[in-house]
């Protein structure tokens, strides 16, 4: 079989000379070429890295192509050779090399996308001027199109953007970027490693009972993560470590979970996080008081699980309903928006905010009654109490 660089030099005097027409059959060739080139040849030794890196210098367009192109194929065991070249290289050496580095970063086998991106960012902090320049700038479209084939790739498995657009289909300046992977989730752990290329992803969803302690160990360092939502998942006291290396994480709610106040060790440890959102866990109402003395800038909202699914007026003297939530315990019950909430399980009900601290005492399937006041008159309602559709705030 003729060399790498020789088949390509044949490939490329063939559409010179025969035109435009000889493009498609090129393509062809092209591709039946790299493909057994990349996947069944034998590890180019370091004389032969430095033999191409040597023709990125010739005169010849072809050649200078040719060696690209074969160095590219070679994958990881021209990393080391390449970036050392491009360190103390000239100009065109630079630019080529970095050429190079930069389509192996982009690779499909993990190994060499790695050592070439490890490659990139130290020529981008220890190398000439121009280097460093370049190897920025290669790992900036480095980012730019990781993050594109990242979210594809999750899109593609069953996440979902719930990043509101406006009435034109563009998104809202003012919006954040967030994903929810649910029961829908067609993926393994490894697609979820995709999470890590995300460097804009500002809240995340996870839902379900899939939803487990490797999840959040396969998540990565998200350094842009602000809130993280965790609904009826399997995640479990120890699962809670993995969250530690979120630094910007401002909002955590675990909802429905089997977790206890054997979490608290490790909740202890999220010193920035503003809100911590405990509704129907297994963690105790003292765990909970105890973890938000310990957390001075934290609050930490704590109910047994059970939600009506009402809005109400705040700030005033009574206790009068301004949403209904679509498919609520408090629609199922026929409360309706207007109506004035006066008595919850005989017990009177002074404001909106009385109201929801006595419904957190209650867990799911619990039935109560509710006394309300509709056009002067009162009306008694047996409710059963549901899950919070806390996703439609």
């Amino acid at each position: 079989m003729k060399p790498l660089g020789a088949s390509l030099l044949a490939i490329r005097t063939s559409i010179k000379c025969n035109g435009a027409a000889s493009v498609f059959f090129a393509a062809i060739a092209w591709t039946l070429l790299i493909a057994p080139a990349t996947r069944g040849q034998e590890p180019v030794s370091e004389a032969q890295v430095a033999d191409l890196m040597a023709r990125l210098r010739s005169d010849r367009f072809l050649d200078r192509e040719n060696a690209m192109a074969e160095l590219i194929s070679a994958g990881k065991p021209a990393v080391a050779g390449v970036a050392a070249a491009v360190k103390l290289g000239d100009r065109a050496v630079v630019a080529r090399g970095m050429h190079v580095l930069r389509e192996l970063s982009l690779s499909e086998e993990q190994e060499t996308a790695t050592a070439a991106e490890a490659a990139l960012k130290l020529l981008a902090s220890d190398a000439t001027a121009g280097a460093r320049r370049q190897a920025r700038r290669a790992l900036s479209v480095l980012e730019s199109v990781r993050r594109k084939r990242a979210l594809a790739h999750l899109l593609a498995l069953g996440a979902k953007d719930l990043t509101a657009p406006d009435r034109f289909g563009w998104p809202l300046a003012e919006d954040i970027f967030a994903l929810q992977i649910d029961q829908d989730w067609r993926g393994g752990i490894n697609d979820l490693r995709q999470l890590a290329h995300l460097p804009d992803l500002q809240k995340l969803t996870l839902i379900g009972p899939q939803v487990n302690d490797a999840w959040l160990a396969a998540m990565g360092p998200m350094p842009n993560l602000r809130s993280l939502n965790l609904k009826r998942s399997s995640i479990t006291n120890a699962g809670l470590a993995h969250l530690v290396g979120l630094q910007r994480l401002d909002r955590l709610g675990v909802f429905y979970a089997s977790i206890t106040d054997g979490c608290l060790e490790h909740l202890e440890k999220l010193a920035n996080v503003a809100l911590i959102q405990l509704y129907g866990t297994k963690v105790s109402r003292e765990g909970a008081e105890q973890l938000e003395r310990k957390l001075a800038v934290t609050k930490v909202d704590f109910k047994q699980g059970a939600f009506l699914g009402v809005g109400g007026i705040m700030n005033v003297l009574r206790c009068e309903i301004s949403e209904v939530r679509a498919g609520s315990a408090a629609e199922k019950a026929g409360i309706l928006v207007g109506d004035v909430i006066v008595a919850y399980e005989k017990q009177p009900v002074a404001d909106f905010e009385a109201l929801t601290a006595i419904i957190a005492k209650n867990v799911v399937g619990d039935k109560v009654e509710i006394e309300i006041l509709r056009g002067g008159k009162t009306i008694k309602l047996e409710v059963s109490l549901g899950e919070g559709n806390w996703e439609q705030r």
